[in-house]
């Protein structure tokens, strides 16, 4: 049943699956796949659940591949549905819980443009650090130029297009 759910996407089936052997080796991993496939709904509801379910399973979980994978997953969710505040909350929260783990930097700078989305530009620039990557370089910038720092912002700009002139990210200033 776990294997059937898994490759046919069905939570259903992951659902059964772990409450047919609660205690069994495969219902764990079960309720996970299951928070995920209904992560990736088009059900905003069926979505927020999902990060409840994931968020949970984090606190509880007694593998720690999955309370991280969790929590991560759950971050990702609230980002995609433009739930900025959380998501930055979550991602910092995974990247303080897991600063060793290769999605760590990754999800710094997602909790960083998670709060610039949400018009908290002083807390992105402070998870940007010097602006080392071209990420955080940009988001320096046009922090800098949202909160009215103008001059402040051209610096910035100017350095950022100086060290990445083909970046993705890479405008003239006018």
């Amino acid at each position: 049943l776990f294997r059937y759910g898994v490759e046919a996407g069905d939570a259903s089936a992951l659902e059964r699956c772990a409450a047919l052997l609660p205690d069994g080796p495969f219902a764990r991993h079960a309720l996970f796949r299951r928070a995920t496939i209904m992560a990736s709904s088009s059900d905003a509801a069926e979505r927020r659940k999902a990060t409840g379910d994931l968020i949970e399973m984090h606190r509880s979980a007694k593998d720690a591949s999955i309370a991280r994978e969790a929590l991560y997953c759950a971050a990702a969710t609230t980002y995609s549905d433009r739930r900025y505040r959380e998501s930055s909350i979550l991602f910092r929260k995974y990247a303080k819980t897991y600063p060793g783990d290769a999605k760590a930097a990754e999800a710094v700078s997602l909790a960083a443009w998670s709060d610039y989305l949400d018009g908290r530009y002083s807390e992105a620039e402070s998870l940007c650090a010097d602006g080392a990557t071209e990420d955080a370089a940009w988001l320096l910038a046009m922090c800098a130029y949202r909160s009215g720092r103008n001059a402040l912002a051209q610096e910035r700009m100017e350095s950022f297009i100086a060290r990445w002139p083909d970046g993705k990210r890479a405008m003239k200033l006018s």
